[in-house]
């Protein structure tokens, strides 16, 4: 019979948080959550769990196998994926159950759920929230025990729902050799934004608060990849790539 086992959840799952607005035509690429896996429990699967298809248009919830010992080592998730090796990934297209199984000589993997994509429709229910993922007993093999935790991700004030912000949303002008590398940012009357600059290892070389709107002189930045991210005090989040060059 099978029971529900909800503190072994808590114990050992690594559920990660985020904080993130969620916008049309933004680009998506959240850690739902992080789990190791261990295996010893041939010849049947080692782990059974259930992952619903995401519910946004646009973004795909996926898992991908970021670590493997030994690392030549490979693992099945099954249906949908075969002799997995590391960095292999799998996308969750339908609410199964599926069933990882170790390879002869795997011992443990670590798989990040995670969800990417771009939404295309405003309205719709954001993800974060509680999150309808069955796993089997993580300390022994399956024996029928299906805990049911929640995602653990969370949103902005007032961000439940995917939202359209590209009427009253801000207008980037990037930086160019022809304007002078400044990046210019229009925004609706209302409101303020911070603007963060992230180089390509992650560091942020240029911040600023803009009210209405304003340009930035980024003459002083190397070529080369950036991120800008702009949040807005009435929620929204943009990120956009960005290459800087002298030419």
């Amino acid at each position: 019979m099978k029971r529900t086992a909800t503190l072994l959840c808590s114990a050992l799952i690594t559920a990660t948080t985020f904080a993130q607005n969620w916008v049309v035509d933004v680009p998506v690429d959240m850690l739902l959550y992080t789990q190791p896996f261990f295996g010893g429990c041939t010849p049947g699967p080692d782990y059974t769990f259930t992952m619903p298809a995401s519910p946004v248009s646009g973004v795909q919830y996926k898992v991908v196998i970021t670590a493997m010992d030994p690392e030549t080592g490979s693992l099945s998730i099954s249906p949908g994926l075969d002799n997995g090796l590391l960095h292999d990934e799998l996308v969750f297209d339908a609410a199964v159950e599926r069933t990882v199984t170790f390879a002869a000589g795997t011992t443990s993997a670590t798989l990040e759920f995670r969800a990417q994509g771009i939404p295309t429709e405003a309205g719709q229910p954001h993800p974060c929230g509680p999150s309808a993922f069955w796993m089997s007993n993580l300390m022994f093999c399956p024996e029928g025990l299906t805990p049911n935790f929640d995602a653990g991700c969370t949103v902005q004030s007032d961000a439940t729902l995917i939202t359209d912000i590209t009427a009253s949303g801000p207008t980037i002008g990037l930086p160019t050799a022809l304007n002078g590398q400044h990046l210019s940012i229009g925004l609706p009357t209302h409101g303020t934004a911070q603007v963060f600059i992230i180089d390509a290892s992650g560091r942020m070389v240029c911040s600023r608060v803009l009210s209405n709107g304003g340009a930035i002189d980024l003459s002083g930045l190397t070529d080369g990849a950036y991120m800008l991210r702009l949040v807005r005090s009435t929620g929204g989040v943009l990120t956009k790539r960005f290459l800087m060059s002298s030419r």
